[in-house]
């Protein structure tokens, strides 16, 4: 939460509009990953978060646009999703696999 709140201010300075969707994104599910006793929510929990950042790879045409919008007009949506997005979103599935 500490490195999502960092990041989402800093951005905020630059692109507002992507700091926003940042703090939503990031947000609701940083703020729901916690430890919990039973295995079987542990392993929901990290199938859940797991799904939550890899689930845009499925969405074969957005990862094509968004790799062409990175590569021929500079747009930082897919350095973004793959370096800020992805990790934080695995560290909260990290997180909720772990016991109490």
């Amino acid at each position: 939460m500490c490195l999502a709140s960092t990041l989402i201010s800093v951005s905020s300075v630059l692109n507002f509009s992507l700091a926003a969707l940042l703090a939503v994104t990031l947000g609701i599910p940083l703020s729901l990953a916690s430890p919990s006793n039973s295995l079987l929510a542990r392993g929901i929990k990290c199938t859940l978060y797991t799904a939550l950042a890899f689930g845009w790879l499925a969405l074969d045409a957005e990862v094509k646009q968004g790799i062409w919008d990175w590569q021929v007009l500079g747009a930082w949506f897919a350095p973004l999703v793959c370096l800020v997005y992805v990790p934080f979103v695995l560290q909260a599935g990290i997180v909720s696999s772990l016991s109490p």
